[in-house]
C-alpha cells in the first residue's frame, strides 16, 4: 500500500471517477491555487454536469486561516512516545513549569463548546425524528464495520508485504493504481449505501407519520355528533386528502385501503352516492380505438356511435343484459351508417347522430335505427337486415350551422341545432320527409340555446333542453316551463352535463351524466333528485359519454371511451 508524506500545505482531493475524465494539467494548476477555496471554485468550473468531489488542505493548528471555518481551543496534548494525551504545560513568569487547567464545558465560551442538555444557557434539544435516529445508528454501525475493515485490511497488507514482497525494481501491485482506486471507491460506496439507507428510512418514517395522522382524524370524525352533518362530512373529507398524501408516499397500504374505503363510504351515504364496486361493474363490449358517444337500447340490442370513426355497430346481448350474444359477430358495423359508406347515389360524411324510430311515418319503416349526417342524409336501417338500409335527403340544410343531436317523435324528426340558436322541425309525408323544416322557435323573443349540449322528448311532447352547465329547460311548443331541481342532497348539484336520457312509462325518469365529476345522476320527470352513481375506480368513469336504462330488468349501460359498460341500478344497501 503506498505511502505519502504529509506536509503543511498537503492537499488531497476524493472524487468520483468522473475526476479522471478531466485535463490532469488544468487539475495540477487548480491544486496549485491559493487556498482550498479557489481549489473547489476552479475544480466545479472545469467539472461536468455532475461530479462528486471533496478537497482536503493539511495545516497546523496555529496557522491562521483566511477561510469561515470553525476553531476550537484544544484542551490536550498528545505526548509525541507514548501516545498518551495530558494537559498542556505552560511556563509561568518566573520560568517554572505550570500544567494547564482544563476548563469545564460549563465555564468554556459558548461558541467552543457543544450544546449540553441541562446546562444553564444550553437550548433545549430538538426532538429527533425516528427517521434521523435510525440514520445516525446506521452511520454508526457501518462507520464501525467500514473502521473495523479498514484496520484489517491494514493488518492483512502488512501480512502480505511480508509474504509476497515485491521484486526489486518492480512496484507491488498493492501500490499501483488498482489499490488506489479501490481505497478512494469502497469509501464512496459506503457513503452511498448510509445516505440510501438514510433516505428510505425518513420516507418510512414520514409515510407512518401520515397514516398515524389518518387513523387519528378518522377517529375524530367518528367521534362527532351524527347530526352534526356538515362537520361529519368536512371529517371524513379531511381524512381522505390524509390518505390521498399518503398514497402518494406510499400506494397500496391496506390501512390506508380500509380508511379510504369507509371514508369515501361515509360521505357517499350523506351525499346520496351509490358507490358501484368494481365486481358489480360489468364491461359488455370493448370496441378497440373508438370513442363511443352516444347509446341506443332498443329490446336486447344496443346501438352506439363510434365518433372517433364515424360508425355506428349494433351490439346484441343475452337475455340477462349483462353479456353479449356468442357466435353472432358482435359488435356488427352497420355498412350504411359509415363514413364514406355508398348508398344509392350518396356518399355518407360525417354523423350527427343516431336514434330509434317507433313512428316510420317519414322512413321506410316503423321500428328502425336512423342516423343523420352533416350533409343531411337520414339513412334508417330494419333491426333484422341491417345491410338493407334506406336514405333520403332532407331539405333546407343550408339553414343549418352545427348540428348535435336528433330525437324522433310521432314521426317527426328534431334536430338540434344549438350554433344556430335554433331546434328544427321536420314534418312527414308519404314515407318520407319532402319539406324544408320548421323552426320550432319563433317570435321576437326566441330563448339562448347556443349552449345546449342535447335534448328529449316526453310522451306529451314537450322539448327538455340540457344546457352544458347542468340547467335543464323544458319547453311546450316554443315556450318555457316552470322546471327546477329539487331534493339535492347538501353541496351537491348538476354542475354539468354532457349527456341525459328520458326513460319510457311506466317507470318515467330522467338520467344526466356528468362526465367532468364522473357522475350519473338519477331524477324524476318534474327535477326532484332520485340517486347518484360513481364507480370505487373512478378511471371507468373518465370519459362518460352514452347512457341506456332497463327500468324492466333495472340495468344502466353506460360508454366511457372504447367500452360499454353495465350495472345495476341499486341503492346503498345492495351496491
Amino acid at each position: 500500500m503506498a505511502r505519502y508524506t504529509v506536509e503543511m500545505g498537503t492537499r488531497l482531493v476524493l472524487a468520483d471517477p468522473t475526476l479522471a475524465d478531466l485535463d490532469f494539467e488544468a487539475v495540477t494548476a487548480a491544486l496549485a491555487l491559493e487556498d482550498i477555496g479557489a481549489v473547489l471554485a476552479k475544480l466545479k468550473q472545469l467539472a461536468p454536469r455532475q461530479l462528486t468531489l471533496m478537497a482536503v488542505e493539511f495545516v497546523p493548528p496555529e496557522q491562521p486561516v483566511a477561510l469561515p471555518v470553525p476553531e476550537v481551543e484544544a484542551t490536550l496534548t498528545a505526548d509525541p512516545l507514548t501516545g498518551a494525551l495530558t494537559p498542556p504545560v505552560t511556563t509561568t513568569g518566573n520560568g517554572q513549569a505550570q500544567t494547564a487547567q482544563v476548563k469545564p464545558i460549563s465555564q468554556m465560551e459558548p461558541g467552543l463548546r457543544s450544546p449540553q442538555p441541562g446546562l444553564p444557557g444550553t437550548p433545549a434539544p430538538k426532538p429527533v425524528r425516528r427517521s434521523r435516529q435510525r440514520g445516525i445508528g446506521i452511520k454508526r454501525l457501518l462507520g464501525g464495520i467500514a473502521l473495523g475493515l479498514a484496520q484489517i485490511a491494514e493488518v492483512a497488507n502488512r501480512v502480505l508485504d511480508r509474504l509476497l514482497p515485491a521484486p526489486k525494481g518492480r512496484q507491488s501491485w498493492l501500490n499501483g493504481p488498482i489499490a488506489a482506486g479501490l481505497a478512494i471507491v469502497i469509501p464512496v460506496l459506503v457513503v452511498i449505501l448510509v445516505v440510501v439507507m438514510w433516505v428510505s428510512g425518513a420516507e418510512q418514517s414520514e409515510f407512518e407519520v401520515c397514516v398515524g395522522e389518518a387513523q387519528t382524524a378518522a377517529q375524530t370524525t367518528r367521534s362527532i355528533d351524527p347530526t352534526d352533518a356538515r362537520g361529519t362530512l368536512e371529517g371524513w373529507n379531511a381524512v381522505l386528502a390524509i390518505t390521498e398524501t399518503c398514497d402518494d408516499i406510499q400506494s397500496d397500504d391496506p390501512r390506508i385501503r380500509l380508511l379510504q374505503r369507509e371514508a369515501q363510504t361515509e360521505v357517499d351515504r350523506r351525499l346520496r352516492v351509490t358507490r358501484v364496486a368494481e365486481d358489480q361493474m360489468f364491461t359488455l363490449e370493448t370496441i378497440p380505438n373508438t370513442r363511443l358517444t352516444r347509446l341506443i337500447l332498443q329490446g336486447s340490442d344496443l346501438y352506439v356511435l363510434d365518433n372517433a370513426n364515424q360508425q355506428a355497430y349494433r351490439i346484441r346481448m343475452d337475455a340477462d343484459g349483462l353479456s353479449t350474444q356468442p357466435g353472432v359477430g358482435n359488435p356488427q358495423p352497420i355498412p350504411a351508417m359509415r363514413r364514406s359508406a355508398a348508398i344509392s347515389q350518396y356518399t355518407v360524411g360525417d354523423l350527427i347522430d343516431i336514434a330509434w324510430s317507433e313512428d316510420g311515418s317519414g322512413l321506410s319503416q316503423d321500428d328502425v335505427i336512423a342516423a343523420v349526417d352533416s350533409g343531411g342524409l337520414l339513412i334508417d336501417c330494419p333491426p333484422r337486415l341491417l345491410e338493407d338500409c334506406s336514405v333520403q335527403e332532407l331539405q333546407g340544410i343550408r339553414n343549418w350551422s352545427q348540428p348535435v343531436a336528433i330525437q324522433f317523435w310521432q314521426g317527426r324528426l328534431y334536430v338540434l341545432d344549438p350554433a344556430a340558436n335554433q331546434l328544427w322541425r321536420y314534418d312527414p309525408s308519404g314515407g318520407s320527409f319532402p319539406s324544408a323544416p320548421l323552426e320550432y322557435f319563433t317570435g321576437q323573443t326566441r330563448p339562448d340555446i347556443r349552449n345546449a349540449v342535447d335534448f328529449t322528448i316526453d310522451e306529451d311532447g314537450d322539448v327538455y333542453i340540457l344546457f352544458g352547465n347542468g340547467t335543464l329547460i323544458p319547453y311546450r311548443t316554443g315556450e318555457p316551463l316552470n322546471f327546477g331541481f329539487a331534493a339535492f342532497p347538501e353541496n351537491r348539484s348538476l354542475g354539468s352535463a354532457t349527456r341525459m336520457l328520458l326513460t319510457a312509462p311506466p317507470f318515467t325518469a330522467l338520467f344526466f351524466l356528468d362526465q367532468p365529476n364522473r357522475t350519473i345522476y338519477e331524477t324524476t320527470l318534474a327535477g326532484t333528485f332520485v340517486g347518484s352513481y360513481r364507480a370505487y375506480d373512478e378511471d371507468l368513469f373518465a370519459q362518460l359519454a352514452g347512457i341506456g336504462v332497463d327500468s324492466n330488468e333495472q340495468l344502466i349501460y353506460v360508454t366511457s371511451g372504447d367500452s360499454v359498460l353495465v350495472f345495476e341500478a341499486c341503492n346503498a344497501a345492495t351496491c
